[in-house]
């Protein structure tokens, strides 16, 4: 996660993906009010659907309905007329007027054949639905696996009959065999099943040997027995997807249940487009594609080219080259136009920047080379003065001067060969320096091993010179060793170390001649070394510290290093 986050940040900061986001939360409250009216269109096509499809099923169960009402209001009327020594005859004339019906019956209360509309020997109370039948006080719709006559499937369709005093002496029954149901619709496509209040199954078009399989699998015909329609889309116990209409037909009593094959879901388009979601969430999709698209091309692409060209150009290539802005918009082409302006400015102030920077340094590195020879001239001049000169008292002063204008002069060549205007390279400076001092103030009876040892440090030329100065002062003194012996080595080691906190520490160390068995500095007595050390310190802005033991002697000083944009300000200025 936490590699991953630098780059969804970035991905987040784009423009393209900020438009797109608000692009989105612009087109969100269209979105939704269009998934809600999409949701608000389905919702209705669906209740008018299940509407039809509760109209088709009432269509559908006209024909039964009819027959099974008819067959009630004969066991009606029958109930108020049976008995008698024409009861057969009436039972009869009963059955030839209803030709579906395969047996008439009146049935007394302990279960005997009063009459009916075919002879007929069979035990009532042995047959379950028939004593149902004969112990319910009112009508009654019943279904027999075995009718008494068929030996099949039957509906019973039963009416309680009265004597005078409102006395229960028995029943009418009327039986109507399942094939008197049957519709002649496809059998595949059309299921009509009637079911009574408790949920049994009374009549099935498709026989009542496969009615379990076209019930619902999630619904109870219990739960279905309510006074209100009721459409619904499920799978029956075969597993089949099925269209379900359920209405009341006879008061809260019987009821139909219709089913149809579900609509196959012939492609994915539709099965796509039939989600009301859909449709807007494409739409709001496709327009955040467009619009990253748009952006993209007319003007991510365009300030990527820019980027790039300027990223090149802050790092230091001057190739700017053409850049291609066609099909951009006006405001960016007008903007990569001020940009190469900008940047032809930028090349040329540069180069009149360096070509004035190049005359500054030739005219410093002239000015250096002229001092360096007027110091050598009056080093010549003073050559001539000792070899004149009487007292050598004389002679010796005029040669220490002239020692320290060899020095100067041995500097300011250093200065014209590794100067530059801001900045200059203190390892190769001193180095320089060092080497030349030591070969200036060689002697044929002694010889001098040094050891140099200088960090990477950048000076200003206004450290650089007092710096050198300072060098150069301290070498002369250490090499003024006097030893008893003509074979003594002079062993000065000099070094220049960068400080972390931005400064530097200058050492010189010599060895020390053993005189008279003490151990001195020679330093110690020359006053007016003394002297320009410490002015050449006060220049650098630091102070000198001396330390003497028996072999050594030893010169410090450290000091801060000046930042380079002084030494930038001051040649701009």
């Amino acid at each position: 996660m936490t590699t991953a986050w630098p780059h969804l940040k970035r991905l987040v900061q784009r423009l393209g993906f900020q438009i797109a986001f608000l692009l989105a939360v612009a087109l969100l409250p269209l979105s939704i009010i269009s998934v809600l009216t999409a949701t608000n269109a389905e919702r209705d096509a669906r209740a008018r659907s299940e509407q039809a499809l509760i109209g088709l099923t009432m269509t559908a169960v006209t024909d039964e309905v009819a027959l099974i009402q008819q067959t009630q209001g004969a066991a009606a009327a029958l109930a108020l007329v049976a008995g008698g020594p024409a009861c057969n005859d009436l039972m009869h004339r009963v059955a030839l007027d209803h030709p579906d019906v395969a047996l008439v019956a009146f049935i007394g209360t302990a279960g005997d054949l009063r009459c009916s509309s075919v002879p007929l020997v069979y035990d009532f109370t042995a047959d379950k639905v028939f004593s149902a039948a004969l112990a319910s006080d009112g009508p009654a719709v019943a279904v027999s696996r075995s009718g008494p006559v068929t030996r099949n499937s039957i509906l019973l369709v039963s009416h309680p009959v009265r004597d005078s005093s409102g006395q229960k002496v028995g029943m009418i029954a009327i039986t109507l065999p399942h094939g008197a149901f049957k519709s002649p619709r496809d059998p595949g496509q059309l299921e009509i099943l009637t079911f009574d209040s408790e949920g049994e199954v009374l009549t099935a078009s498709s026989g009542m040997d496969t009615a379990a399989l076209q019930l619902p699998q999630d619904e109870t015909l219990k739960n279905l027995s309510q006074d209100q329609s009721v459409a619904f889309f499920g799978h029956n116990k075969a597993g089949d997807g099925r269209v379900f209409a359920a209405v009341p037909i006879v008061g809260s009593r019987l009821f139909a249940l219709g089913t149809w094959p579900e609509a196959p879901k012939s492609d994915m388009k539709s099965t796509l487009l039939s989600a009301p979601f859909l449709a807007p969430l494409l739409m709001w999709f496709a327009s955040l594609i467009v619009a990253w698209l748009g952006v993209e091309r007319l003007v991510i692409r365009s300030i990527r080219k820019l980027g790039q060209s300027m990223r090149s150009f802050a790092s230091g290539s001057r190739m700017v080259g053409d850049i291609d802005m066609r099909g951009t918009p006006l405001e960016i082409r007008e903007m990569a136009c001020a940009y190469r302006q900008m940047t032809d400015s930028i090349i040329r102030d540069e180069a009149a920047l360096e070509d004035t920077v190049h005359q500054k340094e030739v005219l410093l590195r002239e000015v250096h080379h002229r001092v360096k020879n007027n110091l050598q001239l009056i080093a010549s001049i003073m050559s001539m003065h000792i070899r004149k000169a009487q007292n050598s008292e004389t002679r010796e002063v005029i040669r220490k001067l002239q020692d320290r204008v060899m020095s100067l002069a041995t500097i300011h060549r250093e200065l014209y060969q590794t100067v530059g205007l801001t900045d200059v390279h203190a390892a190769e400076l001193l180095s320089s320096i060092t080497t030349q001092v030591i070969k200036l103030s060689a002697l044929p009876d002694r010889s001098v091993a040094v050891s140099k040892s200088f960090d990477e440090v950048v000076l200003t030329p206004d450290q650089a010179v007092p710096l050198a100065l300072l060098l150069a002062e301290a070498l002369g003194n250490a090499l003024k060793y006097d030893a008893s012996s003509t074979q003594h080595t002079v062993a000065i080691e000099v070094s220049l170390r960068a400080l972390p906190d931005g400064r530097a520490v200058l050492q010189v160390s010599h060895s020390v001649a053993v005189q008279s068995g003490a151990s001195r500095p020679i330093l110690d007595n020359d006053t007016l070394s003394v002297q320009l050390l410490a002015a050449f310190a006060a220049q650098l802005g630091g102070d000198i510290q001396r330390a003497t033991d028996q072999h050594t002697s030893r010169l410090v000083i450290e000091f801060a290093l000046r930042p380079l944009t002084d030494a930038e300000a001051r040649n701009a200025g």
